[in-house]
């Protein structure tokens, strides 16, 4: 449970993430579980990304049991897992080293993070307001 007493971490993400076909392809297949599953598992990333267990070249990678995505998404195991599977064949996400769906193993990395988590375009102009006023 998160620490109220504390600010909760956020991400941006892509106001028209629902909107792309892929995305409604797996809402049309699984249900609300096929969007959320997909959405469990950046936001998932993203805490890895946050906590410093990733170095930058591996952030972006969510590790979690099917068991406990089923959880988060309200969905049973076998739903979660097998959208992942169909999320893996529509080159939305890419398996990594030590996936196991028999054993309930999820290591994923989004294919399409740079589009559903864009980068903060005024951290960019503040980043470069800062260099001319160092310069």
């Amino acid at each position: 449970m998160p620490d109220k007493r504390r600010p909760r971490s956020w991400f941006h993400c892509d106001i028209d993430f629902l909107a792309q076909d892929t995305i409604a392809e797996l809402c049309d297949e699984f249900g609300p579980a096929g969007p959320l599953t997909i959405f469990a598992l950046i936001t998932e990333a993203k805490r890895a990304d946050l906590g410093g267990l990733r170095p930058p070249g591996e952030q972006g990678v969510a590790s979690i049991r099917a068991r406990a995505l089923g959880r988060l998404v309200g969905a049973p195991e076998e739903t979660v897992t097998a959208v992942v599977a169909r999320s893996v064949e529509a080159r939305l996400l890419k398996y990594l080293d030590g996936t196991d769906l028999d054993a309930g193993r999820i290591v994923v990395r989004s294919l399409k993070r740079e589009q559903w988590e864009p980068n903060d375009a005024t951290a960019a102009a503040r980043s470069a307001r800062k260099r001319s006023r160092e310069a």
